[in-house]
């Protein structure tokens, strides 16, 4: 019968400072745009990422996401599918043909 390894418990030492999470001390969080209409799951989940030290900016609709990237201009975007005024691809092809966005990692979800 094959042993299988059991890590140890995680203590507090073992988890490092929010700052200590970004690769490489001289580097900016990673910045990105929430696009979801659902307010309390926004939060939740922009509090979980800023927690792993990301930094979050939270659109609650296509139309607000297409102005808020022009500013913030995201490394990644993370878009609900189902937006009250937009489909969620629509941030994504608009996003896409940016020169300062196009790069983004971007992941359209749905229920």
């Amino acid at each position: 019968m094959k042993k299988t390894h059991r890590p140890s418990k995680t203590t507090e030492e073992d988890i490092p400072e929010r700052a200590d999470i970004v690769a490489g001390s001289n580097q900016r969080q990673p910045r990105l745009l929430l696009i979801e209409d659902h307010v309390s799951l926004a939060e939740v989940t922009a509090e979980l990422l800023r927690l792993a030290g990301v930094e979050v900016w939270i659109a609650k609709s296509g139309t607000e996401a297409l102005k808020m990237g022009k500013v913030v201009k995201p490394d990644i975007i993370l878009c609900d599918r189902y937006l009250p005024d937009l489909s969620g691809l629509k941030p994504g092809r608009s996003f896409r043909a940016n020169p300062d966005t196009k790069n983004a990692v971007l992941q359209s979800t749905h229920q």
